[in-house]
């Protein structure tokens, strides 16, 4: 049978499959089997228990560790914690990395107008990019529970304070007991939001983890460069096919910020994010 690993905990794995979640573990003379991760898909034996077989992961996230993750909703707030497009900015370039769909959440509208950073909006629209809303704690559910497809493992990430928790738990009340059902079956303590966890979810998952309250990219300068928002378009224009767009000649990225068509301050902010990044991998 072919399962999904939910939670894992000391060698005990959480999987699920229709509806139904077994506890199974690693044999102990399998030493090539790759060490599974929440989100890997597994063939188990469900008379030994056991999983016998790592199937083929489309996506693998080091921190926080999570395999066959497919969305990222990037939530962030307009006040209390501000509004801040260098760190969507941040986001979306993780998730544009490892190939994740965006769909960008903006919440607390009313305490402030979307307005106030309309140019923001303008830009992300323009690049293709989702942005969605909600006022206080009255999220449209429908339009929630439409970025969970079939198939489809979906985290919510942003600075803690945004209201990531409140939009979970607006997708269904249950999740709480069902997080406590997940540590009774592992024999663990309650969950504190400091591991991984993936709540079932119209065929697809939602992903409960505190990894993506703050994130260090890990990429070199010449990776950010080709999945900043606004520069995927423009991959293979500029004169140097690793060009990190700074003091480069002939670079497509300097010649649209000087003629208007990336604003100043977006690309200030993008030379704020790779300054914090190596130009190459460190010998080992």
């Amino acid at each position: 049978m072919i399962a999904t690993i939910v939670s894992l905990n000391f060698g005990s794995y959480l999987v699920h499959e229709h509806n139904q979640f077994y506890l199974c573990h690693l044999p102990k003379s399998d030493k090539n089997l790759i060490k599974p991760v929440v989100g890997d898909h597994v063939q188990l034996d469900e008379k030994k228990e056991q999983i016998v077989d790592l199937l083929p992961r489309k996506s693998f996230i080091k921190r926080p560790r999570v395999a066959n993750l497919t969305d990222l909703v990037i939530v962030s707030s307009l006040v209390e914690p501000s509004f801040s497009f260098y760190l969507l900015a941040l986001f979306i370039t993780f998730a544009r990395y490892y190939n994740l769909h965006v769909t960008i959440m903006i919440t607390k509208t009313d305490q402030m107008a979307m307005t106030q950073y309309q140019s923001s909006w303008n830009y992300l629209s323009a690049q293709g990019f989702s942005i969605l809303s909600f006022q206080k704690d009255v999220p449209d559910i429908h339009m929630l529970s439409s970025l969970v497809l079939p198939g489809k493992v979906v985290a919510f990430a942003g600075q803690t304070g945004v209201g990531k928790s409140t939009l979970i738990n607006a997708l269904n009340p249950d999740f709480d007991r069902q997080i406590g059902s997940y540590s009774q079956a592992l024999g663990r303590g309650k969950h504190q939001t400091k591991e991984v966890i993936l709540l079932p979810f119209q065929q697809g998952y939602i992903v409960d983890t505190p990894g993506f309250s703050s994130l260090t990219l890990p990429m070199l300068k010449h990776d950010a460069a080709k999945v900043f928002p606004g520069f995927e378009a423009h991959v293979g224009q500029c004169k140097f096919f690793n060009c990190t767009h700074q003091q480069e000649p002939h670079c497509y990225i300097q010649d649209l910020v000087q003629h208007g068509k990336i604003p100043l301050e977006i690309y200030q902010d993008y030379l704020k994010l790779i300054a914090k990044l190596p130009e190459q991998k460190e010998f080992q």
